[in-house]
């Protein structure tokens, strides 16, 4: 990961975070639709990212276990494009999201297993009251061949899950290997 200036950070394998350093030397334009994109996530979002590439084409190969042809979940994702993300801070903290598929029908899949894993997480938050109230919040809409999903909690509830989060990493019950 490197800081190339107060707002712009890059993160990567150590080759393509070097490329991206000797890039920002000698910046060239971006295509128009993707500016488009980056104005509209900038002017609705305070931390956002996008790709433009197929998500699946920045995982190493071999990274991901026990993936392959019979997995429906790295099925559904194979198909995106490109993605976006960021969340919104205030009041309320909105988190938001969209994938670009290759066709329409793919999306509705995306859309459809990403319900699927909204109701089996409903099913299994119990008594965190949390992860229900974020889970709840959850909407995954497809749109032509574009998936979005959004959530959102209080701010105080997400400052809170951030605190808890922090404790269990840096408290005692952590055991190295």
């Amino acid at each position: 990961m490197a800081f190339l200036d107060p707002s712009t950070v890059i993160a990567g394998d150590i080759a393509s975070v070097k490329g991206a350093i000797d890039r920002s030397k000698s910046p060239q334009s971006l295509p128009a639709a993707v500016m488009v994109k980056v104005n509209q996530w900038s002017a609705s979002q305070d931390a956002w990212g996008i790709t433009t590439v197929p998500p699946t084409s920045l995982v190493p190969a071999g990274a991901v276990k026990g993936g392959g042809a019979n997995n429906p979940m790295m099925n559904a994702g194979q198909s995106i494009q490109a993605a976006a993300g960021g969340v919104k801070f205030g009041a309320l903290v909105v988190f938001s999201g969209e994938a670009t598929c290759d066709t329409a029908q793919n999306a509705t899949t995306l859309a459809d297993m990403g319900k699927l894993i909204l109701n089996m997480a409903q099913m299994q938050a119990g008594q965190d009251a949390t992860a229900a109230a974020l889970i709840k919040s959850a909407s995954v809409t497809a749109s032509g061949n574009v998936v979005k999903i959004s959530a959102s909690l209080p701010q105080d509830v997400f400052q809170a899950m951030l605190q808890s989060g922090k404790k269990a990493t840096t408290g005692g019950s952590m055991r190295k290997k």
